[in-house]
């Protein structure tokens, strides 16, 4: 018998039959070696994006919604790096483990899924705010200044509040401030 690849002659059971080819086994061993160079080894996303997208997604599976951890917290790819995916801000979510691994190598839209919308649970929530007149016997009227976010990674309303002693007007300056300074300030 003869070898497929180099066309010499097989020593009786040292033969490999692959893909209806019969191969001796230097050509077998040179052949497995190419095919395990060409897979790429994939590398760990960068802290950068990943602060990115824990800042949108907040501490919530995109999938399910479930409130996350850091322990059962994973970076999934929208689509797969096995089918081309990228290792991209907008290709990244924040996934629990179980979520990830039903969804495994397929397109959310292949299991009928969708992702949830970022904003409606965690830290990228917008923020809001507004003033409350308040009386102080000791005092007089001051403005409270209260400026909101959405749930964090406790599940509490994040809050910011301000006691300001002046006119309406430098309160309000003060919340448009505080505003524009944007999550720096919970």
């Amino acid at each position: 018998m003869k070898c497929s690849a180099c066309k010499e002659m097989i020593v009786e059971n040292r033969s490999f039959a692959v893909h209806n080819m019969v191969l001796c086994e230097d050509c077998a061993k040179d052949i497995c070696e190419q095919v395990m160079k060409r897979k790429k080894k994939r590398t760990a996303i960068p802290d950068k994006i990943k602060k990115e997208v824990l800042l949108r997604d907040g501490y919530y599976c995109r999938y399910c919604g479930k409130a996350v951890n850091n322990d059962s917290m994973v970076y999934d790819h929208i689509v797969p790096v096995s089918r081309g995916g990228l290792t991209t801000i907008d290709n990244l979510v924040v996934s629990c483990r179980t979520c990830n691994g039903i969804k495994g190598a397929s397109l959310v839209e292949e299991l009928g899924w969708r992702l949830l919308h970022p904003r409606r649970h965690g830290l990228g929530a917008k923020l809001c705010g507004h003033l409350e007149k308040r009386e102080s016997k000791r005092n007089g009227t001051y403005w409270r200044v209260v400026v909101e976010a959405g749930r964090g990674q406790n599940n509490k309303r994040r809050r910011l509040i301000r006691n300001f002693y002046g006119s309406k007007r430098d309160a309000y300056r003060l919340l448009k401030y505080l505003l524009e300074k944007g999550e720096g300030v919970l």
